[in-house]
């Protein structure tokens, strides 16, 4: 039995027989480690463990600092989150059961979408299903698998996908960053089914083709789903969409009957595919999209005193840590100052933010100092939010990640 720290309160409960008072994988939470389960957040860090007797992968009984049983949680062995909660009832513990049933909540929750249409099923600890994505881009599913836990169980998730939707094909797409966290390894390969290049999806009345295999986070940017819906509104004259990615927002600017839209990606392949979907929905002789640097192409585009009726900044995160805060705040304020630079006057910047370290407070405050900047009036129209299909928990800040501005800029 592993010990993190000294804590009066568990001592003098258990003393030295605590080890063996209980049989199976288990944890002691030291009393602050108490205090964070009480308050309902889904994470328990290592330094709030007294004891740890699990491997990294197990779902663990959870001990308070009295010897109660307050439910259970999945053990990381090698992040700093040591625990993430998934039940706070004690009782037997079956693998299938619990997924089955988080699952089912998980979809019932959600708007029902058409067979041909892309969806976030499963969004992780929003979900109850911590460290687990799913997406369905229409009969293809894409999945990843961020901890151990859910990395061991792999046969588990394909075996229910299979038995509820019948896919055409199970992707993981384990190729990102934080499966490091965790000595896990990253990689991209299907699991079952088909091997599938392209996948046709439905918008409104905007088709893609998605890459499940190497498209951009799970293939496609699904969080931003409603946004595009709610920018169509504001379509006309000249739209530059910086950051195009696969051309989401330009497209359905395009064919809410904006005039011209030009699209800025540093992916070549994004590029290939934004064109790819332009000519697919007949509206590729109103779309340009080009690869290039987004800080020099608004710099020249400022020079050439070009102006633009509506303006898209979909950033990736500038800020995937705390200490990455102060330079990412500098880098937004700046790409957005430059942005609000070459809006025509009465026209709009639709400008976001997916770095969740990068506060709604931080956000607000550099949209400030950008408009100060720019020397132009700013007017904040609306708000925007990630997708409802990327549900927001309230004791799990963390789950709010994504937040939007519609501005609109006069002389």
């Amino acid at each position: 039995m592993e010990h993190y720290e000294h804590d009066p309160i568990v001592e003098s409960r258990f003393g030295e027989s605590f080890p063996h008072t209980i049989s199976g994988p288990h944890v002691i939470l030291t009393a602050a480690g108490w205090r964070r389960w009480l308050s309902g957040h889904p994470w328990v860090f290592r330094d709030d463990l007294y004891s740890i007797e699990a491997a990294s992968g197990d779902c663990a009984a959870v001990f308070d600092p009295r010897g109660r049983e307050v439910g259970r949680a999945i053990i990381s062995g090698k992040s700093k989150i040591a625990l993430r909660a998934v039940t706070r009832h004690p009782g037997p513990w079956d693998d299938r059961a619990y997924f089955e049933e988080k699952l089912s909540r998980a979809i019932a929750r959600r708007v029902r979408r058409a067979p041909d249409e892309a969806e976030r099923v499963v969004c992780a600890e929003a979900d109850e299903l911590p460290g687990l994505i799913i997406d369905r881009y229409a009969d293809v599913f894409c999945v990843q698998h961020a901890i151990p836990y859910w990395e061991r169980r792999r046969q588990l998730i394909i075996d229910v996908l299979r038995a509820r939707y019948s896919p055409r094909a199970i992707v993981a797409r384990d190729d990102f960053s934080a499966r490091g966290l965790e000595d896990l390894t990253r990689v991209s390969e299907f699991e079952y089914g088909e091997t599938v290049s392209s996948v046709s999806i439905r918008e409104g009345d905007v088709l893609f083709n998605v890459d499940p295999l190497h498209g951009q986070k799970t293939g496609f940017f699904l969080d931003q789903r409603d946004n595009r819906e709610r920018i169509r509104n504001f379509a006309r004259g000249r739209v530059l969409d910086v950051f195009c990615g696969d051309g989401s927002f330009g497209l359905h600017l395009a064919k809410a009957g904006a005039e011209k839209v030009i699209g800025i990606e540093s992916s070549e392949a994004a590029i290939v595919r934004a064109k790819a979907n332009a000519e697919r929905n007949g509206v590729a002789d109103r779309c340009e999209f080009g690869r290039g640097m987004a800080f020099d192409e608004l710099r020249e585009r400022a020079r050439r005193a070009e102006l633009y009726d509506l303006i898209i900044l979909d950033p990736p995160a500038f800020a995937k840590n705390r200490q990455e805060v102060p330079s990412a705040f500098r880098g937004y304020a700046e790409i957005n100052s430059r942005a609000m630079r070459i809006v025509a006057p009465g026209g709009y910047l639709a400008t976001f933010s997916c770095s969740y370290h990068m506060t709604d407070e931080l956000f607000m405050r550099m949209l400030y100092e950008a408009s100060s900047d720019c020397h132009r009036r700013v007017e904040l129209v609306e708000r925007m939010r990630q997708s409802a299909d990327h549900p927001i928990l309230m004791t799990h800040p963390e789950s709010s990640y994504l937040k939007g501005a519609l501005l609109r800029i006069d002389s």
